[in-house]
């Protein structure tokens, strides 16, 4: 689904992925996990508390670093 703030702010970006297809942000205390479409446009794939959210991140940037020509997962800014 295309992102679309929820504040009327931008999110603060806590973390990216090897080549900037994932991102990691906060937003009005929620945890976000976006992503860029074909077209550059960002989409959301996941909302929550920090915990969760964190937890999946880590997950999908051992996943994407498998099959990324860029592959690595330690580009994460908060590592």
């Amino acid at each position: 689904m295309p992102y679309e703030s929820s504040t009327g702010k931008p999110p603060r970006i806590r973390g990216v992925c090897c080549c900037d297809a994932y991102e990691f942000a906060c937003q009005g205390g929620n945890y976000l996990i976006l992503r860029r479409n074909s077209r550059g446009e960002l989409e959301e794939i996941g909302r929550g508390r920090y915990a969760r959210a964190r937890e999946i991140w880590d997950k999908l940037l051992l996943e994407h670093a498998k099959n990324c020509e860029q592959g690595n997962a330690t580009m994460d800014i908060w590592r």
